[in-house]
């Protein structure tokens, strides 16, 4: 069996993330997600298209879900001390994989694959890139 297709959005009206299925951009150029909890009165949200993210079907170290665009980090005992590395996780066409972009400018010019850093290495989500 196959990861959960997923995807997230900040929504345009509350500002919050919001997490289901991507339906499609709708006339006014918006991205819609279906929102699958029941507890809200609607079950479709207008997001901001340049947040929305897929799901990577892989958790961080606390069993937190990992979507594209996460800013994973780790830490390295260093003489001076434990240093924070921040990661971008991306999506690569070119191998069609997730990875961790590890360049220096976080530009995804360099990156490991994503299951490879998670098998090797104990990673947290601390960030996004779209906050």
């Amino acid at each position: 069996m196959g990861r959960e297709i997923k995807f997230r959005g900040k929504s345009l009206i509350t500002k919050k993330w919001k997490y289901g299925s991507l339906i499609d951009a709708n006339p006014l150029g918006q991205y819609i997600v279906e929102f699958i909890k029941e507890t809200d009165d609607s079950n479709y949200f207008p997001v901001k298209k340049d947040t929305v993210s897929q799901f990577t079907g892989f958790k961080d170290r606390n069993a937190k879900e990992i979507f594209e665009g996460d800013i994973l980090s780790d830490w390295t005992e260093t003489d001076e001390g434990n240093i924070q590395s921040k990661m971008q996780v991306f999506w690569c066409e070119k191998i069609g994989a997730w990875k961790l972009d590890n360049s220096f400018k976080q530009d995804k010019s360099i990156g490991d694959l994503l299951s490879d850093e998670l098998a090797n290495f104990t990673y947290e989500i601390t960030a996004n890139i779209y906050e």
